[in-house]
């Protein structure tokens, strides 16, 4: 894997470094050390970014910089792709002396957030579940893309294909599964629907359904692989009936 240690402070960096070392994989380490070396365009090709908060250097006019500036700017060049930041490279790992910054730092989808200084068992609980997640996501087929999630400090990925339908409840959203149990998690159903691909459609303010495991519909509900019968928007329904035709065609021109 490809790794950055993102940080200013020469004893930190030699922390970090023998942190990742001591795991025992063949990880290709990079050391930035000033803020004005990095680049975000570069940092979107690690796997996984190790970086404080507070570089203490300038970058352009606007003021002081460090790691959660960069982390935004990441973030937001991969929006610009249209790539989503929940499930995508590079996990980013803030090690650092500030606490108050946590909340923050998950509004950039961090994967976690170590408090200097980092004890070798909080460090390798952290690394073994990037590791994993990592691995994970290589495995899947190319075709296969997953949704990551945040849920009490923990990440979940969830293969988009086997999500049949997504439900918004009391601030929750609530991801339903093929042959699986639900996944629950605190979330707006928008920035829910802005993650998934175009075989999903938002037929109601509260409903989000995958057009793939949908058995039948009608004007007033749609009902779904596993039993799910919700219910739809009469203002949705003529742009979901002309999404769906789309969908059923394309479907067909692949085989």
């Amino acid at each position: 894997m490809r790794i950055a240690i993102c940080d200013d402070n020469p004893e930190a960096v030699r922390a970090a470094t023998r942190h990742v070392i001591r795991q025992g994989y063949n990880d290709h380490i990079t050391i930035f050390d000033s803020a004005d070396k990095m680049n975000p365009d570069e940092l979107c090709g690690y796997d996984i970014l190790f970086m404080d908060i507070d570089m203490g250097a300038s970058f352009d006019l606007s003021g002081s910089f460090g790691g959660m500036d960069m982390a935004k700017k990441i973030r937001d060049r991969q929006s610009d792709l249209h790539i989503p930041g929940y499930s995508s490279l590079p996990l980013i790992i803030f090690i650092t002396g500030y606490k108050e910054y946590m909340s923050e730092a998950f509004g950039v989808y961090a994967f976690d957030y170590l408090v200097k200084p980092v004890s070798d068992a909080a460090f390798d609980r952290t690394y073994k579940r990037a590791y994993d997640l990592i691995n994970e996501m290589n495995d899947m087929d190319d075709t296969d893309d997953i949704l990551t999630v945040h849920i009490l400090g923990e990440v979940y990925s969830i293969r988009i294909s086997e999500i049949t339908y997504a439900e918004s409840i009391s601030r929750k959203n609530i991801i339903h599964l093929v042959n699986r149990s639900p996944i629950e998690y605190y979330g707006s159903i928008a920035e829910l629907e802005s993650e998934l691909p175009a075989s999903f459609f938002r037929i109601h303010k509260g409903f989000i359904v995958n057009m793939a495991h949908i058995i039948k519909y009608d004007r007033s509900s749609v009902t779904v692989e596993g039993g799910g019968c919700l219910m739809m928007s009469k203002y949705r329904y003529p742009e979901f009936t002309a999404s769906y035709m789309e969908y059923i065609g394309s479907k067909g021109r692949e085989l």
